[in-house]
């Protein structure tokens, strides 16, 4: 690589093979194999392969570097870093200069963004689905990366969003666990709230609260989906956050807070390591990197909780795509599809929680467990029932910030939550990429 593509990269950033600790968190056919492909798979493989990824320091990379080189010899593989949020912009320049990686994975905001400078993968699939067990990914990965019909990139985690509960704090009010042998696999959101109302007592000077609500923009789309609202139409032509659903949704969450104050809204890493917070609805990967700490072994994933409409949770899906232009179309198709593939599964989970997108390795995943306590089958269930949320073109440049102003303004009191409902579907709509 010439020094110059080098310094476009990650100057400055840590080596992908440095060590690492748990993220917590922050998900037609037919024709020829790729623009320019030979159609002659892996025997031809050769030459240098760049694959760009956005996790620094992740303890997985050297693990998944160490995959491809051993599987797709003499092909050089190599894996570079480039944080999320300098992506888009890195891929631009470089696509507009002539020199783009050959492959690219990125998480879900910024997939489509990325996807601009993807080829579709629907020949490539068709061509060697056995090889790549494309039966073995969950839909919910390919819905994700299919845009006007086209596959754009194959899957490899879920950002999915799960309800957990702190099985100590419970013992302490005697409160029976959702978490336990023989517990219902899904439970009423009212039961979540009447059991929060128990939970939220005086410890001596110390407020503990029944439950935490991420109040925050996006996480708040947990209640917005569970009372029947959404976030977009299927076409990202129109912002749905202004119907009466979703406000009643958004009502709801910021109700807890401030009305009812059975919830807390902020400082979640104090009220974890202080044991002050019973039940939480957020990221699996959270959830699963707690159990890690010493103050999280109380931790676990509990049971589907189903509000007024539906369960309240949804789901993003993380991609590898070929982007255009590459002069290697075959090399990059074997990097993303070993980088997606069956062996670099349990390096991706270990190293940073996510659940990943193969039903295979779930299912090994699910029966290395203990239930209880650490019952992994949930997570599954949660995997099962939780709406696909797909982010559209410019969301974080123009969209994010819009949608979190408004939020913010809402929790600082200085806009009801029906006004701000009103004013995310006016002021995001014009934003949508019309096509």
């Amino acid at each position: 690589m010439r020094v110059s593509r080098r310094g476009v990269l990650n100057r400055g950033s840590a080596a992908v093979g440095a060590a690492g600790t748990a993220f917590l968190a922050a998900c037609g056919l037919g024709g020829e194999a790729g623009q320019g492909g030979t159609g002659t798979g892996a025997a031809a493989l050769s030459g240098k392969v760049e694959l760009w990824q956005i996790y620094q320091n992740s303890p997985a990379v050297p693990q998944v570097q160490e995959v491809l080189g051993r599987k797709l010899a003499p092909l050089d593989a190599q894996i570079l870093v480039v944080p999320g949020g300098e992506m888009v912009q890195k891929l631009t320049v470089a696509a507009a200069g002539g020199t783009p990686p050959d492959a690219v994975f990125i998480n879900a905001p910024w997939f489509r963004d990325c996807a601009r400078f993807f080829q579709p993968l629907d020949a490539f699939i068709k061509r060697d689905a056995k090889k790549i067990d494309a039966d073995d990914f969950l839909p919910i990965g390919f819905q994700a990366s299919t845009i006007k019909g086209k596959t754009y990139g194959l899957p490899l985690e879920v950002a999915v969003r799960v309800w957990w509960f702190n099985k100590e704090l419970l013992a302490e009010k005697g409160v029976p666990s959702p978490v336990r042998q023989g517990s219902p696999t899904k439970v009423d959101y009212k039961q979540v709230e009447e059991m929060a109302q128990r939970l939220t007592f005086m410890r001596g000077e110390q407020q503990v609260y029944g439950m935490y609500v991420q109040q925050s923009w996006f996480n708040v789309l947990v209640y917005v989906h569970g009372f029947g609202g959404r976030f977009l139409d299927a076409d990202h032509t129109k912002c749905l956050l202004d119907s009466p659903q979703a406000t009643a949704g958004l009502e709801y969450a910021y109700d807890l807070v401030n009305r009812r104050r059975v919830a807390a809204g902020a400082m979640l890493d104090n009220h974890e390591r202080d044991n002050t917070i019973a039940t939480n609805l957020d990221n699996a990967a959270r959830a699963q990197n707690l159990r890690r700490l010493t103050h999280g072994v109380n931790w676990d994933v509990g049971p589907v909780v189903q509000g007024p409409s539906a369960p309240m949770t949804f789901a993003f899906v993380h991609h590898a795509g070929v982007v255009s232009g590459t002069k290697n179309p075959e090399g990059a198709w074997a990097a993303v599809s070993e980088f997606t593939g069956k062996d670099t599964n349990r390096p991706w989970m270990e190293g940073h929680g996510w659940p990943t997108v193969r039903k295979s390795y779930l299912e090994t995943w699910i029966k290395e467990g203990v239930p209880p306590p650490e019952t992994r089958q949930n997570v599954m269930e949660w995997l099962k029932v939780s709406p696909l949320v797909t982010f559209p073109v410019g969301y974080s440049a123009n969209i994010q910030p819009v949608a979190t102003q408004l939020i913010n303004e809402a929790i600082a009191g200085q806009r009801s939550i029906r006004d701000a409902a009103q004013a995310l579907g006016r002021e995001i709509t014009p934003l949508l990429e019309k096509v």
